[in-house]
């Protein structure tokens, strides 16, 4: 009996240090999980950061609003957010993302209006906590008394508020102090990408040349046009524009698109006059125009005619196989004439000519 009862104990001794094992295996299981949703998340933010330093990496305008609004949505975790742009007197909305159906966004925000007017007013983000009070269940009650949730300046490094980033739908999990912190901190490092593409375009306003296709820019052509129409309306002289239309180029792979133009390009400048100013035009389906002073109808239609032989002799509009006419040169031109009263009738002539 006295080795029945010594293997008894053995066996429930054996059978308690089982469930302790097991026990501090469940322990170690959980502490695994813990840890693989500490990295997933980590890495998860390590994404998020990643993208949006890509998407602020630009030096376009549409393209970088676009990227931060999709950014600052994604690292706050917002259900709907917004990005408003100055427009006069006012906040415009420019852009936002939020779910079908969604209406608390509204399309305009006057200075101090809301907690969005009221985030530009005072240059600062500004929560719910800042409208409600301090406590966040308080002021989390009250958000459907709001337009926003949470709204921050976007910046030059100038100081000037070029537009307003909200937020409108968030988890309450998300929200407190921390995501006050979080946009101050994106709206800090937006404000360095801003800046680089507002100087971009500044510089690139006062160029007057496309150094690429070496001929002059769409600014200069829309200044100078308008220059050279009042000196023809001032002293009665001709003045002739001839756009140049190349159906089909814009579907060319990117470098042969580029191949081609700087071909054409070359042509218009050797066929031209040496008072004749090539230019780029605003209109991405004209990719050129010809400025022509002094000259006549007539004498544009000669130059024009001359653009179309060249074109064909030197094979330039042909296919990847050698056929003909796959890309067609289009000639459109406008000439002053005393009944005009600004530049935009002579080019609407020229545009006409496409039809």
């Amino acid at each position: 009996y006295q080795t029945r009862d010594a293997l008894s104990a053995k066996m429930a001794a054996v059978e308690l240090r089982a469930r302790e094992l097991e026990s501090e295996l469940e322990v170690q299981r959980s502490l695994n999980r813990t840890i693989e949703q500490q990295v997933v998340s980590q890495m998860s933010s390590l994404v998020t950061l990643y993208e949006g330093a890509r998407s602020l990496n630009t030096l376009d305008r549409q393209a970088l609003l676009r990227g931060m609004l999709e950014f600052f949505s994604s690292a706050l975790h917002a259900d709907a957010a917004s990005l408003y742009l100055r427009e006069q007197d006012h906040w415009r909305l420019h852009e936002k993302l939020a779910p079908p159906g969604f209406d608390r966004i509204p399309e305009r925000i006057f200075p101090t209006q809301g907690l969005i007017g009221r985030a530009g007013a005072e240059n600062r983000v500004l929560s719910l906590r800042d409208w409600f009070g301090s406590e966040p269940e308080k002021a989390w009650a009250e958000r459907e008394k709001s337009a926003a949730i949470l709204a921050g300046p976007v910046r030059r490094d100038t100081g000037e508020i070029i537009g307003i980033f909200a937020v409108h739908s968030m988890d309450l999990l998300h929200f407190g102090s921390a995501s006050v912190s979080l946009l101050s901190l994106l709206l800090d490092w937006a404000e360095a990408a801003i800046s680089k593409c507002f100087y971009f375009e500044e510089i690139r306003s006062k160029l007057i040349s496309d150094e690429i296709l070496d001929v002059y820019n769409e600014n200069y052509f829309k200044s100078r046009s308008r220059q050279e129409f009042i000196r023809s309306a001032t002293y009665a002289l001709p003045f002739s524009v001839i756009l140049i239309s190349l159906p089909g180029a814009n579907a060319l792979a990117p470098d042969r698109r580029l191949r081609f133009l700087r071909s054409v390009s070359r042509l218009l400048q050797d066929a031209s006059r040496e008072i004749d100013i090539v230019t780029k035009h605003p209109d991405p389906d004209i990719p050129f125009a010809v400025l022509m002073m002094t000259a006549t109808t007539e004498q544009a239609r000669e130059l024009g005619g001359k653009f179309t032989r060249e074109y064909e002799r030197l094979g330039l509009g042909a296919g990847p196989d050698g056929s003909a006419g796959a890309l067609a040169l289009r000639i459109g031109i406008g000439s002053y004439s005393p009944d005009m009263k600004e530049v935009d009738e002579l080019l609407a002539h020229a545009r006409a000519e496409f039809r």
